[in-house]
This record gives C-alpha cells, sequence and structure tokens, in this order.
C-alpha cells in the first residue's frame, strides 16, 4: 500500500489525550487513521510511534483488539515527520469516564468489558508476541518512580513538597512482586478504548505511546484510580471521580473480575502503592499539560499585558514599536505579554469595529488570555495577493450567514485554545471592486468547519504562535450577527487590521536581526580558521563588511519603522500608508540579509537544528510574502510617490 493524492486529510485530529497528532485519511473507499511524530526537536525517548506501530502489529497478530497497523514511514521528506497509518475502528468513545448518557446498566457493562479486556492483555504469552527488547522488564516500578520524579522536577515552576514526599515514600516503599513482566498499556482509560457500536464489547484499544514490559498491577491501579480521588477533583477535563456515579462498579468487583479473567487470587497485596504510583504519574502529567502559565500571570500581574493596544495600554504605536523590537529576540516573547499575532491584530478588529455583544464573547476572552483566535484570509486556489481573487463566498439565508470555501496559512488555528476565527469572503457583484468583501466570526466548532492539516514552512513546523492551517468551510452556518460592521466592509476593516500588525512585525524583525548580529560575532570571536579567529580575518575579508552592512541596514530599517509608527500615531492607517508600505518592504529584505550572513559564518551549523538561524531564516523568508509580497507593496509606494510629487509639481504651478 502507498500513500497517494487521492488520500485526503478531513477535519483535523483526534484531539483528546493524544500527544502524537492523529488525523483522519479519508478515500473514496476507506477511512484509515495516521498517527505521527509531532515536529521539531524532541524529547529524547518521547514521541516514538515505531514503538506504537510494532506492539499494534504484534497485539493484532494474536487476535488482540486493536486496529489493524498497515504501514510505518521513516521518510520524513513525504510528511514532515515520521507516521505510521492504520485501520479506522468504527465504534464508540467516551471521553468522559463517567459516562454521561448511558444507564447505570450499560456503565457497568461497559466497565466490566474494560477490565476484561485489560485482563486478556496482561495474560498474553510475551514470548510468542515476538516483542524481544520490547521493555526492560523486571523492576518496573523502580523505574516508573524515577521516570515520573524527573518528568515532574522538569516541568515544575514551583517547589510542591508533598511531591517530594510522595516521590522518597515510592521508592521506600517498592512492591516485592516488581519483577513479574506482562505486556503493560501505560495509560488504561475507557477513553482510549473503542467499544462496539451497540454492544457492551471493546472493539479496540487505542494510544499505545507508553506501552512496555513490566509490573500489570501498575495498569490495573490506573484503571482503577478514579474510584479513589474525591469527588470534588477533576484532574483532567476528561478524568472526573467515578466516586457516587450510578452503575460503575466498585473497585473490589473491577478486582474480582480481573483476578478471575487471569485465574490469579483476588488479594492484591500492595495495592495501595500502585495506586500511589499512579496517581504520582498523572500528578506529574498535570505539571506539564495543565500547570498554569507561570510567564503569563508574572506579566499581568506587572501589567506588562497588551501592550500593542493604545485604549488598554496606554501606548501609542511609537512606544510600542521599541517593546515589539525587545520581543522579537525571543520566538516565544511575544505570547508572554498576550502581544502575539494573529490575536493582536484580531483584537484590534474586535475593538474598533465589533458589536458590544461581539466585544463581550470574543474580545474579552481574548484580552483575558483565555483563548486564542486565527485569521482566515489567503486561498491555495488563486493569487492572494490580490485580495479580488478570492473565491470563498458569503451569502445570507434569512438570520444566518453561509460561509463556504477554502484557506490556507490561517494563522494560528492550530493552537488549542483556538476558538473563533475571523474569515474574509466575498458576499457582493463584482462591479464593486472593493465592496464585495465582507469578515464575519466563525467558532471553529461550528459544523462544517474542518481543520484540514497544518502547513509547514521550508518543510519545517512553524507552530510558536499556533501554526498555519489549512481550513476548510463547508456551507458553514453562523448567526448573521457575527458579521463584522457590515457586508462590504471587508476591505475597511483590513486597512485598520493591517496597518498596526504591518508595523508590529518589522519592528519584531528588527529585534530578530539584532539577534542573528549577536550570534555572527559570537561566532566570528570563537571559530579559527586558517590559524587565525574568523574576525582577525579583517583585511581583504568579507566579513568586516558583512558586520558593518548588517549594523547599517538594522539602524536604517529602525529609523524608517519608527517613523512609520510616529505617522500611523498622527496620520492613521489610511494617511500612512505609503510608510507603512515602505517598511514592510525594508525590513523583510533586512532581516532575511541579516539571518542569511549570519548562517554563512556557522557554515552546516547554520542551517541545522542546533542553532536559530535555520528557523529564523524560515521567519524572515516568509516576511517577504506575508501580509502582501514585496511587489505589491513596491507598486502601492510607486503609486503614492507618483501622486504626491504631481501634488508638489502643481503646489509650485
Amino acid at each position: 500500500m502507498r500513500l497517494s493524492k487521492s488520500m485526503s486529510y478531513v477535519s483535523l485530529n483526534f484531539s483528546a489525550g493524544q500527544s502524537n497528532p492523529t488525523f483522519l485519511i479519508q478515500t473514496p473507499s476507506k477511512s484509515y487513521v495516521l498517527r505521527k511524530k509531532p515536529p521539531g526537536i524532541l524529547l529524547p525517548g518521547a514521541h516514538k510511534v515505531d514503538r506504537e506501530y510494532r506492539v499494534q502489529k504484534a497485539l493484532f497478530s494474536a487476535g488482540f483488539p486493536v486496529p489493524q497497523p498497515l504501514i510505518h514511514c521513516t521518510d520524513a521528506s513525504v510528511i514532515g515527520t515520521e507516521f505510521y497509518l492504520m485501520e479506522h475502528v468504527e465504534g464508540r468513545i467516551f471521553r468522559d469516564l463517567r459516562l454521561p448518557g448511558l444507564s447505570a446498566p450499560e456503565r457497568a457493562a461497559l466497565y466490566v468489558a474494560a477490565v476484561e479486556v485489560l485482563a486478556r492483555l496482561h495474560s498474553l504469552d510475551l514470548a510468542s508476541l515476538n516483542l524481544e527488547g520490547y521493555g526492560k522488564g523486571p523492576g518496573y516500578c523502580k523505574r516508573q518512580v524515577y521516570t515520573w520524579t524527573k518528568q515532574y522536577r522538569a516541568a515544575a515552576h514551583k517547589d510542591i513538597p508533598v511531591m517530594d514526599n510522595l516521590s522518597d515514600w515510592l521508592l521506600s516503599n517498592l512492591p516485592t512482586n516488581d519483577n513479574e513482566v506482562a505486556l503493560v498499556h501505560g495509560d488504561f482509560r475507557v477513553d482510549n478504548l473503542i467499544f462496539h457500536p451497540t454492544e457492551a464489547r471493546v472493539v479496540a484499544v487505542l494510544d499505545w505511546e507508553l506501552s512496555t514490559t513490566g509490573q500489570p498491577m501498575a495498569d490495573l491501579a490506573y484503571f482503577l484510580m478514579p474510584n479513589y480521588w474525591p469527588s470534588s477533583l477533576n484532574l483532567l477535563s476528561s478524568m472526573g471521580s467515578l466516586k457516587g456515579v450510578d452503575g460503575v462498579p466498585s473497585p473490589e468487583d473491577l478486582i474480582t473480575i480481573y483476578s478471575r479473567c487471569r485465574s490469579i487470587p483476588s488479594s492484591l497485596p500492595q495495592l495501595n502503592f500502585y495506586l500511589a504510583l499512579s496517581i504520582f504519574k498523572m500528578a506529574g502529567i498535570a505539571q506539564v499539560t495543565v500547570r498554569p502559565p507561570y510567564p503569563q500571570a508574572k506579566a499581568r500581574e506587572a501589567g506588562l499585558w497588551n501592550l500593542f493596544l493604545p485604549s488598554v495600554s496606554g501606548l501609542s504605536q511609537l512606544d510600542y514599536a521599541h517593546i515589539a523590537e525587545e520581543t522579537g529576540r525571543c520566538v516565544y516573547a511575544p505570547d508572554v505579554f498576550n502581544c502575539q499575532a494573529p490575536d493582536t491584530g484580531n483584537m484590534e478588529v474586535l475593538h474598533m469595529f465589533g458589536t458590544e455583544e461581539q466585544k463581550r464573547r470574543w474580545l474579552q476572552p481574548l484580552l483575558a488570555g483565555e483563548i486564542r483566535s486565527c485569521f482566515c484570509m489567503t486561498e491555495p486556489d488563486v493569487a492572494s495577493s490580490d485580495a479580488t481573487n478570492m473565491e470563498c463566498r458569503l451569502r445570507r439565508e434569512r438570520d444566518q450567514y453561509v460561509v463556504h470555501g477554502r484557506k490556507w496559512w490561517s494563522s494560528g488555528a492550530g493552537n488549542p485554545k483556538c476558538k473563533v476565527a475571523i474569515v474574509m469572503c466575498k458576499s457582493g457583484s463584482p462591479e464593486n471592486r472593493h465592496g464585495q468583501h465582507s469578515m464575519i466570526l466563525v467558532p471553529l466548532d461550528t459544523p462544517g468547519v474542518n481543520v484540514v492539516r497544518p502547513l509547514t514552512v521550508f518543510g519545517q513546523d512553524d507552530a510558536v504562535h499556533g501554526g498555519h492551517f489549512e481550513i476548510h468551510f463547508n456551507n458553514v452556518r453562523v448567526p448573521a450577527s457575527n458579521i463584522l460592521l457590515g457586508e462590504g466592509r471587508g476591505f475597511d476593516i483590513a486597512q485598520g487590521r493591517l496597518g498596526p500588525g504591518r508595523l508590529h512585525h518589522c519592528m519584531r524583525a528588527v529585534g530578530a536581526a539584532e539577534w542573528a548580529l549577536e550570534l555572527l560575532c559570537q561566532r566570528a570571536a570563537h571559530r579559527h580558521a586558517f590559524g587565525k579567529k574568523l574576525y582577525q580575518h579583517v583585511r581583504g575579508c568579507l566579513l568586516a563588511h558583512w558586520v558593518a552592512e548588517c549594523r547599517l541596514a538594522i539602524d536604517q530599517t529602525r529609523l524608517l519603522t519608527l517613523h512609520a509608527a510616529h505617522a500611523l500615531d498622527t496620520l492613521g492607517s489610511r494617511r500612512a500608508r505609503k510608510q507603512i508600505a515602505m517598511i514592510k518592504v525594508v525590513a523583510a529584505r533586512m532581516v532575511c540579509k541579516v539571518v542569511d550572513c549570519a548562517i554563512q559564518v556557522y557554515g552546516g551549523a547554520g542551517v541545522s537544528g542546533d542553532f536559530p538561524l535555520a528557523q529564523m531564516y524560515a521567519y524572515a523568508r516568509t516576511l517577504r510574502i506575508a501580509d502582501g509580497p514585496d511587489e505589491v507593496h513596491l507598486s502601492s509606494i510607486a503609486q503614492l510617490e507618483l501622486r504626491d510629487q504631481l501634488r508638489k509639481a502643481q503646489a509650485k504651478l
């Protein structure tokens, strides 16, 4: 079997609880599931999709209920990372362990089926599975304590003494039977199971990322854990307490069923240890996945929040330009201060053009950092540098608008907190060239919105601010009240949105260029070639000229951008169009050239992932296209300059 162009990504991933991105793949005749490594630099030992493929292949051959694995691809050039493909299994998946909506007998039957399939897993003969070397076997509990202690301490943003005490207690009370070995799942929960559509039967066990060989009681205790913690505790969205949930069997009953299936005694010595280990593991996971955004909290407490918006911060565009330069020196700095694209532009749109209800529903949570947003303008099938080419349509049907079309490079759509898109569509007649576009708010959970796939830049992930995605709007219906400013006002909104946004991009580019020049000089001062350090090859050496030219270009761009910021403050977006177009061209060219010089000095290291220069170059080169290519801005500059010159000439007559 081979992947072909007839296959298409649809409806972005099965999002709950999956650290390896997971996608539904559909062809005209069949459906598959693709599971891949996340892009970018990963923790050693994490996201081993090859292990998942191997264990599922062995289990499927043994008749154990898992999706049939089909292909494993290690060639990252195919989709950007290693991946494997498996069959798509139809059935019921319950994201909430309390199984809301079911009767008590139905809950009981499903939990019995779950514990029976767990016992079946632990009863498999390892030797017959041909999984030699799959895990380290004996000593599993000790390894788990060390592993999760390390993970917890690496992620902790403050000391929690009880966690340290629990880690010490676990190491001091390791079970005496830690040498028992079976194939363990590592994350066995009801929400990792697919049940038959109508029967109380498990048809597939999912998510084998943490599977290994070791003590099976750890799996059982992890499955039982929600029966023991307080009813007030909801550690993760899907994992509420099972105490008092009608129909869920008691832990004692589940242990009896499990033990009978495995033909072992129902008395489980040291069960408390396994439960404590499970809770310690879950606390470590929670430290990584649901810990508070500590840098953001500190920034907000210090009043360093929403600095881009003059009405909130009290800063002018000229004031904020200096801040934007500093945040440009660190890829995640804008997010710390809630000043990240595309949310800044979207918040400005809502602030300037939103109704009171739109501001209440979307602007307030955006300003609070509670949600994120994306912006959908560019389309894959047309030259989007001319927005009048746009094909995404908007039509009115009574009290609703219907959106239909394809967008890509939709910035921010991959952020887990992204809840709403601002979509630019065609809604009027072509006779009114600049009055046929509208912008409308589309919640991403609206039926018909398919977040299809993440896009890469030069083949690499670009997910610092949530990435860029292709999104299909398939006759998406939203209330008529979601329109921004009114039909045909899309270009008016764009002028107000893009002016400050371009300014922010350009000043961040200045900051990035300063960082690249620092890296260049550091390399020149430490690397030797032909008997000298690189910077000592001054006479007749281009390196010295590069440093000088970079300094000239950075300072010139900074001054020109500050001039544009002043014009934006004093003249407004429309009258400052020429200055904004000028900096958009100059800043993008400048940062691209400075980063390119730095890469040349670093040699092979410069294009590797060991240094930030390759990622910076991808950003810099993209900037020459984003928010309009250089050529469009140059045409605008020429037109505005000719107009100004003609006016001056006429004034002299």
